[in-house]
């Protein structure tokens, strides 16, 4: 029996958000709580552990000026996938090690999978193309 779910509109995880938000003693204002559920992909999960990191002092708003500027220094992060990032892992020269480590943490569960998985593959194209980089130098050279 195949099942098919729907994520949630924007309109009904900011009022579930606004609740939440009232339980934990603050407020969140319409706009910046569909702002958030849209910049999230309406994945409510996504919501509430941004919700966590931002939590506001007791008893101040969260407005809709203060989601998007967050916003604005994070959503990069947002929009990336675990398909996304996997590339990074495998072309070091191109990536440093604190941005494979940022991509680490899109997905900590499925990433070293996918490193287990193209490890092997990966080793063996790097090693040739710096043993063919190698090889056009010593040509160059002579």
């Amino acid at each position: 029996l195949p099942l098919t779910f729907k994520r949630p509109l924007p309109n009904s995880i900011a009022k579930r958000v606004q609740e939440i938000a009232r339980m934990e003693g603050f407020t969140i204002d319409d706009q910046a709580a569909v702002k958030l559920a849209e910049s999230t992909h309406n994945d409510i999960r996504n919501v509430i552990t941004t919700l966590q990191l931002w939590h506001p002092s007791r008893h101040q708003n969260l407005s809709y000026m203060n989601v998007k500027e967050k916003l604005s220094t994070c959503a990069k992060n947002l929009d990336l996938g675990p398909f996304d990032v996997v590339h990074t892992f495998f072309d070091p020269p191109k990536n440093l090690f604190e941005k494979r480590l940022d991509n680490y943490f899109i997905d900590s569960d499925l990433m070293p999978l996918f490193v287990q998985e193209n490890y092997l593959q990966a080793s063996i194209t790097l090693k040739s193309k710096i043993g063919n980089a190698a090889i056009e130098k010593k040509t160059k050279e002579q």
